[in-house]
Parts: C-alpha cells; sequence; structure tokens
C-alpha cells in the first residue's frame, strides 16, 4: 500500500509529460502552432514540470505511518501472546507435578500399606523404608512447589485480567484512533496541495 501510493505520486509527473507531449503533437496542430495556448508545452514546459516536481516533493505518504502502525500492532500483540504462553507453560507445570504427587502418594501408600507389587517382591525391608522416606521428601518438596507456583499464577491472572487487557485495549483504542487523525490530516494536506497544483493550469 505504501508502495503503491509513492508509485502514485510519481505518477502525476508522467501525466505533466505526457500532457506536454500531447500539446507538442497534437495541439500544436489544432491551434496552428499558437504556443501561446499552450498550457504545459512551449515556453509554459519547464514552469509546469518544476511546479509538478515541487507538488511531488510537498506530498506526504501516510501510508507509510499506517505500515509501521500495523507493525507495531503486530509486535503488540505478540508480546500480550506471550503472556498467555507463559501462563499457560506454568499451568502445564502445576499439572505434571500435581500427576507426579499423585503417583507418589500411591507408592507410597503402597509401601506404608505393606500391600503387595511387582516392584516390591524382591525389594528389602529398609529398601522400602529408604524409598519412603525419599517418597515423602519429595511430595512435601511438590507440594510447596505446587503451592508457590499456584500462587504465581493467581499473581498471573490478576495482573492479566485487571491490568494488561483493559490497558492494552485502551492504548490499542487510543493508537488506532490517533493512526486515523494522522492520516486523515495528510490525505487533507496532499489533496489541499493537489487542489492548489491544478488551479494554477487554469
Amino acid at each position: 500500500m505504501a508502495i503503491l501510493k509513492e508509485k502514485t505520486n510519481s505518477n502525476y509527473k508522467d501525466l505533466t509529460q505526457m500532457i506536454v507531449k500531447y500539446e507538442e503533437f497534437n495541439l500544436n496542430q489544432y491551434c496552428d502552432s499558437q504556443f501561446s495556448r499552450f498550457v504545459f508545452g512551449g515556453k509554459n514546459t519547464d514552469e509546469m514540470m518544476e511546479s509538478t516536481d515541487r507538488t511531488l516533493n510537498s506530498y506526504s505518504n501516510p501510508f507509510m505511518y499506517f505500515y509501521y502502525w500495523i507493525k507495531s500492532e503486530m509486535m503488540d500483540l505478540n508480546a500480550i501472546q506471550n503472556i498467555f504462553t507463559e501462563r499457560n507453560r506454568l499451568l502445564e507445570h502445576c499439572q505434571k507435578l500435581s500427576t507426579r504427587q499423585r503417583t507418589n502418594e500411591s507408592r507410597l501408600d503402597t509401601l506404608s500399606t505393606g500391600k503387595a507389587s511387582l516392584r516390591n517382591l524382591f525389594k528389602s525391608k529398609t529398601s522400602k523404608e529408604n524409598e519412603a522416606e525419599l517418597l515423602k521428601k519429595t511430595l512435601e518438596k511438590d507440594s510447596d512447589e505446587l503451592i508457590d507456583f499456584q500462587k504465581l499464577i493467581n499473581i498471573l491472572n490478576q495482573y492479566i485480567g485487571e491490568k494488561a487487557i483493559p490497558s492494552f485495549k485502551k492504548d490499542k483504542m487510543a493508537n488506532y484512533y490517533n493512526m486515523l487523525d494522522i492520516l486523515c490530516a495528510q490525505e487533507t494536506a496532499n489533496a489541499n496541495i493537489s487542489i492548489n497544483y491544478w488551479q494554477t493550469v487554469k
């Protein structure tokens, strides 16, 4: 879009050159070489080409701003998406901890109650006691870690819901309206430049 706008602006110069050629080869015949009837050609050529160049150089390209605004929007959306990605990663870790905790609790229950299992079949009493002690420590560690991660997730949820998302929405709306204001102002300025240019042709 930005490149197309630049191309459109440069086409004004091509249009002027085409009109000059038309006057030289066609209008010249119609007005019997009365150069005073020329608008773009004849003695007016240099002046009109300079006027065209000044006009082209005066144009701004609002679509360049629009292009960078879109890129900024994409980066901001990626940033907010990363927050949810990290939140989901924490949730998955908590789920893994919970699963491991249930597995270890079941294993500890088997060892504590003396239930027969294939894993216990060839283990000595001391070995079973050592494993049970290790499982207790692991369960305690996992339990503490799970509590900490759940607290972290709660804080993150509160931050997302109460601050990040509302602030993000507010900023995005403000940026959008600001972008439209700039787009309208620059296009209006370009239109005024075009009006002034074409009024000199009369």
